[in-house]
């Protein structure tokens, strides 16, 4: 819904209203921050969630294993910069797909005007 919603403010857009951008960015901001914002919603109560859960975990598992356990506690800490090291990447294959999906979203932009045109002068066969 967000989505749409997001494209059919983009599309009533005028040039002298978006600073020279093309829809096709355009869009691709706005989705991108929807998408994010969708993305984080269900992930927020992690925030706190998420430490409470490792700390109760890992108590029980001591309980349960005694010392043996905390080499599976160093294993999840030592992860930790690999899952930071993986994140850099995979936001760098982000930037680098974002110029395709812009070309991508403004042909798509400017064939919904074409078929907008075609609609309104009743051009249909």
């Amino acid at each position: 819904v967000v989505m749409a919603l997001v494209f059919r403010k983009a599309l009533g857009l005028y040039t002298w209203e978006n600073g020279g951008w093309g829809i096709g960015e355009i869009v691709n901001l706005m989705s991108n921050d929807s998408q994010k914002f969708f993305e984080l919603m269900p992930q927020f109560h992690l925030l706190w969630a998420a430490p409470l859960q490792i700390l109760i975990t890992a108590y029980f598992l001591i309980a349960q294993l005694g010392v043996a356990a905390v080499a599976g506690i160093g294993v999840m800490i030592g992860v930790i910069p690999f899952n930071a090291c993986l994140a850099k990447v995979l936001d760098r294959f982000r930037k680098r797909h974002l110029p395709v999906t812009d070309h991508r979203l403004r042909l798509c932009a400017e064939s919904l005007g074409g078929m907008r045109i075609v609609k309104l002068f009743c051009w249909e066969m």
